[in-house]
This record gives C-alpha cells, sequence and structure tokens, in this order.
C-alpha cells in the first residue's frame, strides 16, 4: 500500500517476472511494476488485487521457435497467476496480453467507466 500525493492511501500492484536459469528452470522473481515498458523479452505476471495479467513481452516466442524458451516461461507465469487466485474471493479476473496487442493497449488505458 501506498499513501497517494492526495493522502489517499492506494493498493500498489506487484509483479513477478519468470526467467530461465541455467539449469533450464524458469523460476519466478519480484520485478518492479513500473519497469514493464523495459521488458520485451520477458513474461511478467502483475497482480493488481482485481485483476492478474500475464504479461507477454514482443521478443518472447511463445511458438516454440526459440527451443521452448517462450512457450516455457508464459507456462510458468500462466500457472503462478492460477496459484496466487486461488482461494480469492471475488476471484480476480485472470488474462493473458501479449505486448502491443489489444488488451495490452486496452490495459494501459486503465479501467473503462464502470
Amino acid at each position: 500500500r501506498a499513501l497517494g500525493m492526495d493522502g489517499a492511501c492506494y493498493v500498489m500492484p506487484r509483479a513477478w517476472m519468470a526467467y530461465l536459469d541455467t539449469a533450464g528452470n524458469c523460476p519466478m522473481r519480484d520485478v518492479l511494476p513500473t519497469n514493464l515498458c523495459l521488458m520485451s523479452h520477458a513474461a511478467v505476471v502483475l497482480d493488481a488485487g482485481s485483476h492478474v495479467v500475464v504479461w507477454v513481452g514482443a521478443a518472447v516466442r511463445a511458438d516454440g521457435s526459440d527451443g521452448g524458451a517462450g512457450a516455457a516461461m508464459v507456462a510458468q507465469c500462466e500457472h503462478f497467476a492460477a496459484r496466487i487466485t486461488q482461494g480469492r474471493f471475488p476471484p480476480p479476473l485472470r488474462m493473458t496480453v501479449r505486448e502491443h496487442s489489444s488488451g495490452a493497449r486496452q490495459g494501459a488505458a486503465g479501467p473503462g467507466p464502470a
């Protein structure tokens, strides 16, 4: 949580990034959500409370053309997103978006009118 300039309390989103280590495993690590625009090479999970988004960078090849590394990162992020949302009520909306897609542009624009 953070205190805004207007004195209100806001929930800060949390983010985790999947990466391939030297053993070929795909662990998750914390990352600042403000750095998402710099991560075209990564798959990232962003938890904003009511929404959990798997962000897939434009350079990530989920089709297997990179030997399966990109697909492993995306699968690990989707599994992690499912695990962190398990048992929440109401359940958060989970979605996967690719950088430069219409879903990513909609997410960057913020929530629309209710």
